[in-house]
């Protein structure tokens, strides 16, 4: 009987070490899987990040071409000082368009304050309603003018404009 009693216990103690030692495998494992999940959460949430900074960055492109067409139409609304030809080109277009003669003063560039500007005097011959649309387009236009003096007579006007430059 000791026998079969020491044979018990050490059958026992042999089964409590086997289960002790799959319990050790068994939370080896689940920690590994934990530990693995946890990895894959953590490249999911960069994933993601990064799918989002991707999208900003999209977003940032678009809006900064969208920014620089219109920074280049601003940039276009005032008179290049150095080459004003571009606005002499400009106000012919206007007046062929309304069959006008028209001559320009030399022109004269100034600082007013934190200003820089272009004056002019035009002299046209037209009809009157040419003259009104011819001043109307240039008003109107691109750039940025300012009619300051307008005298008609008959067939013929006398202006005073005065242009923002760069």
């Amino acid at each position: 009987m000791a026998r079969y009693k020491k044979s018990t216990i050490i059958g026992f103690i042999a089964a409590l070490i086997l289960l002790i030692l799959f319990g050790f495998g068994i939370w080896l494992c689940f920690s590994k899987i934990e530990a693995g999940s946890s990895e894959l959460f953590a490249q999911k949430n960069k994933i993601n990040t990064l799918e989002s900074q991707a999208a900003e960055i999209d977003n940032f492109k678009v809006a900064h071409s969208i920014d620089s067409l219109e920074l280049e139409k601003i940039s276009q609304a005032f008179v290049d000082p150095q080459n004003p030809l571009d606005f002499i080109e400009f106000l012919e277009k206007a007046a062929a368009q309304e069959d006008i003669d028209f001559k320009l003063s030399p022109l004269s560039f100034s600082n007013d304050g934190n200003k820089n500007i272009l004056s002019v005097q035009v002299s046209l011959e037209g009809g009157f309603s040419g003259i009104l649309n011819f001043v109307n387009q240039i008003e109107n236009g691109q750039y940025l003018v300012s009619v300051q003096n307008l005298a008609v007579s008959d067939s013929k006007a006398s202006l005073s404009i005065k242009v923002l430059c760069q």
